[in-house]
């Protein structure tokens, strides 16, 4: 900790007393507590049988652990990624439950001149894309402040809405950001705030800043996935004749 809080002193300095033009951020990933299976997920399976797959959850839950995100920024675009960092002597089938959990396969490019931020993912076998505008996070801004290496931060907190086939839930993410910093952007897409997120707390996992480099150059992001656009509906609508088509092939 220390050393990340002189670097982050170093670095701040420098970038007060330059023209960067861009920032790369690593970001730790700590789960926060053990995965809970709800009930309503595992109905109809035996105790035994619940235990197994619970313990093989908080497992996979752990290697998020040994996982780091990183993000590029300028002032008005930034892209986010999971770096593929699989640790020796894990079982593998654990660790691709732990990139399903994390969300390894997604990445966000946030662009403010179009104010949109986009996902981009896999799922049932195909690559899409999802567009959300950035300030449909309505972020609630707090007097609340905490240190961070050597950042002034400020708490700012949100909530959206999780839907699958089983259940809704809403889920609180809370931010720490750093006015002294300003570029907007933050993990998995969350931006809007008037500096860059230093701390993100988002439902069970945590995601902490490990290292910061700025660059005078122009940013060279990384190469933007492609797929397909669609809405929310639209990819349920997709996933339900998949799920019909598989139904119907095997009958």
């Amino acid at each position: 900790m220390k050393k990340i809080i002189s670097v982050l002193l170093i670095l701040l300095l420098w970038y007060n007393n330059t023209y960067s033009q861009h920032i790369i951020i690593s970001y730790n990933i700590e789960t926060n507590s053990s995965f809970e299976v709800i009930e309503e997920d595992i109905e109809g399976i035996d105790r035994e049988e619940s235990k197994k797959i619970t313990k093989s959850f908080n497992e996979s839950f752990e290697l998020i652990n040994s996982m780091k995100a990183h993000l590029i920024a300028s002032k008005n675009e930034s892209y986010y990624w999971i770096e593929n960092s699989m640790p020796s002597d894990v079982n593998v089938s654990n660790y691709e439950m732990a990139k399903i959990m994390i969300g390894y396969d997604n990445s966000y490019y946030t662009n403010y001149q179009s104010g949109i931020y986009t996902k981009y993912f896999s799922a049932y076998g195909e690559k899409f894309k999802m567009e959300t505008l950035i300030n449909s996070f309505n972020w609630k801004l707090s007097k609340e402040t905490k240190t961070i290496g050597n950042l002034k931060c400020f708490k700012a907190v949100t909530t959206y809405k999780v839907v699958n086939k089983l259940r809704e839930h809403t889920v609180e993410a809370v931010a720490w950001y750093a006015p002294s910093l300003q570029y907007n952007f933050g993990p998995k897409g969350f931006s809007g705030l008037p500096g860059l997120i230093i701390e993100l707390k988002d439902d069970k996992v945590t995601y902490k800043v490990d290292n910061l480099e700025f660059k005078e150059s122009k940013l060279q992001a990384k190469k933007i996935p492609k797929g397909k656009l669609v809405t929310q509906a639209e990819l349920d609508e997709h996933g339900e004749k998949v799920r019909q088509n598989f139904i119907n092939n095997r009958n």
